[in-house]
């Protein structure tokens, strides 16, 4: 509940968004004293030296070294709130990827990075892994 009404906050999580916000929207929005934002972290946490799970991420915004297998540290988590972000403010997913008869849903993910990021990836990193 709200400290200054007796009515709760109705509250629901949707899958498509219903308005795609402008640069100047968000900006009046931040100001609202109303405003009370949420980010939540869905995935599972782990100390920066300590165990490390084998999937850190959801799916769609895994970073490449991961989908990869090869190691990886807090950057991946700088990925995820990058794409958050892109998320938030486009009101679209960072990166679709899908399945075809001759190539995996990684396989994909992986092709459409560097176009969705506008960056190069080194083809030596992806030797590596």
């Amino acid at each position: 509940m709200d400290a200054t009404s007796s009515e709760p906050h109705r509250q629901s999580v949707l899958s498509h968004p219903t308005h795609t916000f402008t640069a100047d929207e968000l900006l009046d929005l931040t100001r609202s004293s109303r405003l009370n934002n949420k980010l939540a972290d869905f995935g599972t946490a782990a100390a920066v030296d300590g165990f490390r799970a084998e999937i850190i991420q959801p799916y769609a915004l895994r970073v490449p070294e991961v989908i990869l297998g090869a190691e990886w540290g807090p950057s991946a988590d700088i990925w995820n709130l990058g794409c958050l972000i892109f998320e938030l403010l486009n009101g679209r997913w960072f990166l679709v990827s899908r399945g075809g008869p001759t190539w995996t849903p990684e396989a994909s993910h992986l092709a459409h990075m560097p176009a969705m990021a506008q960056e190069t990836f080194d083809p030596v990193y992806f030797g590596n892994a």
